[in-house]
């Protein structure tokens, strides 16, 4: 897998298209970073996607289909955050 660095703010960010069979998407900040798959290749319309901290990941296990994207949560005080992506 080669692994690449994303930097996400409080918008959705794409990380990966539905063609995508396997990654694994982490960041080691402790604010959340939300994620949500879409069925289609626009941004997520949910108010929250799943939230994570630092130590936990998203894979395709954890999201199985679709494009998925990540945002820092909007309560956030962080503007940027990385997440460090696999694929």
């Amino acid at each position: 897998m080669a692994t690449t660095n994303v930097a996400v703010t409080k918008a959705w960010v794409r990380l990966v298209d539905d063609s995508v069979e396997a990654f694994c998407a982490s960041s080691r900040f402790q604010q959340e970073i939300e994620y949500a798959a879409t069925a289609a290749d626009e941004d997520p319309t949910v108010a929250e996607g799943t939230a994570l901290v630092r130590g936990d990941a998203a894979t395709r296990a954890s999201h199985p289909s679709g494009f998925v994207s990540a945002r820092i949560s909007p309560s956030s005080n962080l503007s940027t955050a990385t997440i460090v992506l696999s694929q």
